[in-house]
């Protein structure tokens, strides 16, 4: 599939979706950012998979449109206590025609509105062509490998919610541990405690599917970064060095 993205179309009509929301709010900032940087992450993943790194950047630019109403709304990017936001960025985009906004591509947008849809999703429907599969998962990587940017450089009160002492001192639960022990990705449902959710992000490692972004992960240091925070908790600090020994870091 070959998918001729106009990069300058995509990007103003990125800004121009961008002018709803309130750019001073840092959440939005956030976003955008990822946004942009895991576009350029999705244009390495295709180019080494020898895939079509114009329609892999155009999916990593329409990815997380769901996130900029969710935290106007909500004032969260917490999926289980607000919205499905991949769900909701692939209903802007394909059940108004908003996609057309952004490109005409009629043959992609099969596996644009599947891969916007599926981004997050704890694992990929089995009814997917190829195609889409590898798409999916070509977004699904980029998406991670920022992710671990972000969580690494931000600061807890902006990401988790809660304060640096709350993180610290917090626990993560024998259900969170049993899935990361069989280096599994972690259920949102079983996330209950902020250290939770700090496992569950180290855990997005598990899951990388392509050889390069297995690299960049390391190569980056954001995901090394990210666990070398020390726990007040001393339980919690002793499951933090297990993770980082079952990642390989």
């Amino acid at each position: 599939m070959e998918c001729e993205a106009d990069r300058k179309r995509v990007t103003e009509a990125f800004r121009t979706f961008l002018s709803s929301y309130d750019m001073e709010n840092s959440d939005i900032k956030r976003k955008a950012v990822h946004t942009l940087k895991t576009a350029e992450n999705c244009v390495l993943i295709a180019e080494s998979a020898g895939k079509d790194t114009g329609l892999a950047w155009l999916i990593g630019m329409l990815h997380d449109l769901g996130r900029f109403p969710q935290v106007t709304e909500f004032n969260t990017f917490w999926d289980a206590s607000s919205v499905d936001h991949a769900a909701l960025g692939a209903d802007i985009l394909f059940k108004g025609g908003y996609i057309r906004n952004f490109t005409d591509c009629e043959a992609c947008f099969p596996v644009i509105e599947k891969a916007v849809r599926f981004h997050s999703a704890y694992e990929l429907p089995d009814d997917l062509t190829d195609e889409e599969r590898t798409y999916c998962n070509i977004i699904r990587d980029g998406d991670k490998l920022d992710i671990f940017r972000v969580f690494a450089s931000a600061k807890p009160e902006e990401i988790f919610k809660t304060s640096r002492e709350n993180l610290l001192s917090s626990s993560v639960s024998d259900e969170v541990m049993e899935q990361i022990r069989k280096r599994r990705t972690v259920k949102h449902a079983l996330k209950k405690t902020p250290a939770d959710r700090f496992a569950g992000i180290a855990a997005l490692g598990f899951e990388l599917k392509y050889p390069v972004t297995q690299s960049l992960a390391r190569g980056r240091g954001d995901l090394d970064r990210y666990l070398s925070i020390e726990f007040t908790n001393k339980d919690t600090d002793k499951k933090r060095k297990e993770i980082r020994a079952l990642l390989g870091l």
